[in-house]
This record gives structure tokens, C-alpha cells and sequence, in this order.
């Protein structure tokens, strides 16, 4: 009797082992349920727009480099100035009048100089009043060609094409060195600035594969094309856009301003297309080395491959994948833990994208 309760013993426990086999193997071959999604391709033939605004090359406050009355301000808010223009002159009396003395100082001090260097050659002056002769020479030359400075300074020319925006001083004013008289800008050429998002950055990179537009919005049938001119490289810190500058000649009509509104339409050239897949990022996964990958599914065995790819760039959400997928191809895009090669699992649903 003692000897059979050590077998029925083991036999309890071989048959609770089994039990626990049994009870095990249907959970460890349950399928793991998965989201798939399905591989696409981003398509960006379609126009993009994007709200722009028109501004001047550069706004400037132009000052007379020298004080006095404002005799003439020409140009009123508004106007168009060509380069090189009068845009503001001060009184010039007393300009005129001091270069008028200091062109008469320097005949004087020439015709002095000419006397003495005469007396030395005849051997009746000294050469000590010769050079200081000469030396007046040089100061009336130096005092005349301020006298013309000044007089050049109390005339403001436009630097550029200039579009006269505000005045900051009234004629008949007395206006001191330096103080703002009058703010123009500069449109030479006008710019149209846009925030562009990072999805649109390769027009920077490879701008010859765009047609880019501004639409103004005070003419919506009429359309200027864009040429890039600069970019800010810092991201704003809430849109994570870019500050983008693009030129555009000036029209002759329709008067466009700084300030309008236009909307900025960017068209692939020739109808080209971006063939790179996208997936969710959450459907790229790394190997124990890692190196980037993701997980194919099978529809006919539904079962789950690792297959390693080459990412592009990734905007809101999504990564483009530059080698590694075909469009159509079932990619787990949820659910990766656990998963192993060869592994079956139960698509929960399709996220097309």
C-alpha cells in the first residue's frame, strides 16, 4: 500500500501536467490582433495653396545728414519715386552760400600760392612761406569740397524705386541731423512672404519642379509667377512652418501694394507626381541592430514578414518610404509588440490612407 502512493502520486502529477498543456496550447496559438493599413501613394499633382502676403524688398526711414529747414517734400504718401528722384530738400540758402565762400577761400588761397612759389624762384621769397601757402591750398580744397557735402546732404534722392508710405516731418519744419523725414520702400521687385510647411520645403531644394503663383486676392482672375528669393531656416515654434520670401516683378497694372493679401498656388511641373509610398509612423518599426523596418502582412496565410526600408521625409504623421514597399501592400500599422517573424495575427480593420 505504501509503495502505490509514490506511483499514484506521480501519475497526479503527470496528468496535471498534461491538464496544464492542454489548457496552455489554444492560447499561445491564438492569433494577435493587429490594425493593417494599406501602402499608398502621395500624390501631389494637385495645386497647393497657401495664404501670402505682398511686401516691399525693404522699408526704409531716409534722413537728411545735415539740419535744417524743410523747404520740400514733392512726393506725397502714395507716389512712386524712380531711383534717384527728389524725394525732400532742406533750404539750401546757406548751403549755397558757404559753398560760395569756400569756393572764393580757395581761389584766394591758390592765387597766394602762386605768388609765393614765383618769389622763390626769383630768389626773393623763402621756401618756409611756399609750403605754407600750399598748405592753405589744401585746407580751402578740403573746406570746399565739405561745403559741397553739405549741400548734397540737404537733398534727399530716392536710393531705389521708391514708394512713398508716410511722411514723419511737414515742410517748413525744422528738422535736426538724422531725425526720420520720410519712410519709403523698396519696390524694385515685390515680394510675397508665406509660411511654408515642412511637407513643402523641397520647393527651396528643388524649386525647378514647381510652378509657383500668387493669386492676389483684390484680383483673383489675374496670377504672377514666383521666384524664390530667401528663407528663415528657424521653424516657428507653434505651426513648425517656415518663413519663405519669393519676388515677383512689379506690375505696371493692377496696382498691387505691400500689405495686400494674396494666395500662393504651388503646381507640379508637367503633372509630375511624388511616387514615394507613406505610412504612418507607427507602422515603422527597428530591428535589434536598429536599422528601420516594418511588417508585412500575408492576406493568404495571414501571417507577418519584418522587411527592412529606407525612410524619407515625414510630415504630419507620416514617413515616406523611399525603398523597402510597393503601393498596395497590407502593413501592420498597430499592434507591433510581440510580433515575431512568421508570427499569425488578425487584422482588426484597414486605416486607408
Amino acid at each position: 500500500m505504501k509503495a502505490a502512493l509514490p506511483l499514484l502520486a506521480a501519475a497526479m502529477t503527470l496528468a496535471a501536467g498534461c491538464s496544464d498543456t492542454r489548457s496552455e496550447a489554444p492560447a499561445a496559438e491564438a492569433p494577435q490582433p493587429v490594425r493593417l493599413v494599406t501602402v499608398v501613394t502621395d500624390d501631389v499633382s494637385s495645386p497647393r495653396r497657401l495664404v501670402g502676403r505682398i511686401a516691399p524688398v525693404r522699408t526704409l526711414d531716409l534722413s537728411f545728414q545735415v539740419g535744417g529747414r524743410i523747404a520740400q517734400l514733392p512726393a506725397a504718401p502714395g507716389t512712386l519715386v524712380a531711383q534717384g528722384g527728389l524725394i525732400a530738400a532742406l533750404d539750401g540758402v546757406d548751403f549755397e552760400l558757404r559753398l560760395r565762400q569756400a569756393t572764393a577761400e580757395l581761389a584766394l588761397a591758390q592765387k597766394t600760392a602762386e605768388r609765393a612759389r614765383r618769389m622763390v624762384e626769383t630768389q626773393g621769397g623763402s621756401r618756409a612761406a611756399l609750403d605754407i601757402a600750399n598748405t592753405e591750398v589744401e585746407r580751402a580744397e578740403v573746406a570746399l569740397e565739405l561745403a559741397r557735402q553739405q549741400l548734397a546732404y540737404s537733398r534727399i534722392h530716392a536710393p531705389f524705386d521708391a514708394l512713398i508710405t508716410r511722411r514723419l516731418a511737414e515742410e517748413h519744419t525744422h528738422v535736426d541731423a538724422f531725425a526720420p523725414v520720410i519712410r519709403v520702400q523698396d519696390v524694385t521687385e515685390l515680394r510675397v512672404l508665406v509660411d511654408l510647411p515642412e511637407a513643402l520645403l523641397g520647393l527651396i531644394g528643388e524649386p525647378e519642379r514647381f510652378r509657383i503663383e500668387a493669386q492676389p486676392q483684390a484680383y483673383p482672375d489675374q496670377r504672377f509667377e514666383l521666384v524664390y528669393r530667401e528663407h528663415v531656416t528657424e521653424a516657428n515654434a507653434f505651426a513648425q512652418t517656415y518663413a519663405v520670401s519669393f519676388g515677383m516683378p512689379r506690375p505696371e497694372q493692377p496696382l498691387l501694394l505691400p500689405g495686400m493679401t494674396a494666395t500662393v498656388v504651388v503646381t507640379p511641373r508637367d503633372g509630375q507626381q511624388d511616387s514615394a509610398p507613406r505610412l504612418p509612423l507607427t507602422a515603422v518599426d527597428s530591428d535589434p541592430a536598429g536599422a528601420f523596418r516594418v511588417w508585412v502582412y500575408a492576406p493568404e496565410t495571414g501571417i507577418v514578414t519584418p522587411r527592412p526600408v529606407v525612410l524619407g521625409a515625414s510630415r504630419q504623421g507620416q514617413v515616406e518610404i523611399v525603398n523597402g514597399v510597393s503601393p498596395g501592400e497590407r502593413i501592420v500599422a498597430a499592434g507591433l509588440d510581440g510580433l515575431r517573424s512568421g508570427m499569425r495575427v488578425r487584422p482588426l480593420g484597414d486605416g486607408l490612407q
